[in-house]
């Protein structure tokens, strides 16, 4: 039997090709929520893709101009019509899900109640050296809401959360957690202005089933093991890791290390020293008592005695 040359490059092209559409579809994604803890459910493969689009901006807001490349052009055309706590709004009127996502929680489902951290943590790659919070090129605004309460906002998400040199997970502070007692869920949007060449904007939207007894007073406890530790050895590059929550905690490390900076005045000599002269201050006054007895001796002349009585009073 004879085989073509043709055959058997088709053949190894498709193969090729098979193996392209079996890779998994969030390589290039960027994040989900990671504490509280996003359910997939069957999408986990999807579990930090982008969950749908909003492809022409300028049918959106009228009046606008979003060229037809550039994310940061379109980012800054974006910022003249983005109002605060508007976000959620204009995914939901405008969002085009993906196969497979909704327009409520995109790829995620509610799942089981959990409780809230006053810190709430987005990224890829938890636990590991690639571990990382909003990609710094997915330029745009991100908003967190407790059943209908905004509860989180930004302009720049990877600005406004993300640790130095994104080496670790975004840490977002919620501003009001009081507002999420009682809720059932919640709700993190994300929408990155990329350009139209590039697809359009990206919608990411993640949900997560509460058990309504409101943000804990914690908050980023997975980063918080692996950054708070560290910034008491090198102050200079792990504290600088935990610049939304270390700087607050850094006085209480202070407070530590000065306790045992107390112990540090025994390196003064004049601490140890001072403390040996209060003793000899009590034994000196009687001393000062006998030369004035010495007075008598006719012979000393008042030499002796000014020495003496100066030393008294200098004591």
């Amino acid at each position: 039997m004879v085989f073509s040359t043709r055959s058997l490059f088709s053949a190894s092209g498709l193969v090729a090709l098979l193996a392209l559409a079996q890779q998994p579809a969030h390589v290039d994604a960027h994040g989900h929520l990671i504490e509280p803890k996003a359910d997939f459910g069957a999408n986990k493969k999807m579990m930090s893709s982008f969950a749908g689009r909003i492809p022409e901006p300028n049918v959106i807001f009228e009046g606008s101009s979003f060229p037809e490349s550039g994310t940061r052009q379109n980012y800054k055309e974006f910022m003249k019509y983005y109002k605060a706590g508007a976000l959620r709004d204009i995914i939901k009127k405008n969002n085009k899900p993906l196969d497979g996502a909704t327009a409520d929680c995109g790829f995620s489902v509610v799942g089981a109640a959990q409780k809230l951290p006053s810190t709430v943590l987005w990224g890829k790659n938890e636990g590991t050296a690639d571990s990382e919070g909003f990609r710094p090129s997915h330029l745009g605004a991100c908003e967190s809401y407790c059943d209908d309460q905004l509860v989180q906002q930004a302009d720049e998400c990877a600005v406004a959360y993300n640790v130095p040199d994104n080496k670790g997970s975004a840490q977002m502070k919620l501003t009001n957690p009081e507002k999420c007692t009682g809720a059932k869920q919640f709700t993190f949007y994300w929408l990155t202005t990329q350009a139209r060449d590039e697809g359009g904007f990206q919608v990411y939207v993640n949900c997560i089933g509460l058990d309504g007894s409101g943000a804990s007073a914690g908050g980023a406890p997975s980063n918080s093991t692996t950054t708070v530790a560290p910034t008491k050895v090198p102050a200079g590059s792990d504290a600088d890791d935990e610049t939304p929550g270390s700087v607050a905690p850094s006085p209480a490390t202070d407070d530590d290390e000065y306790d045992n900076e107390t112990t540090a005045p025994v390196a003064p000599s004049n601490g140890t020293d001072t403390t040996k002269t209060k003793k000899p201050k009590k034994t000196k006054a009687p001393k000062t008592k006998k030369p004035k007895k010495t007075k008598a001796p006719k012979a000393s002349s008042d030499d002796s005695v000014g020495g003496d009585a100066d030393d008294g009073v200098d004591c």
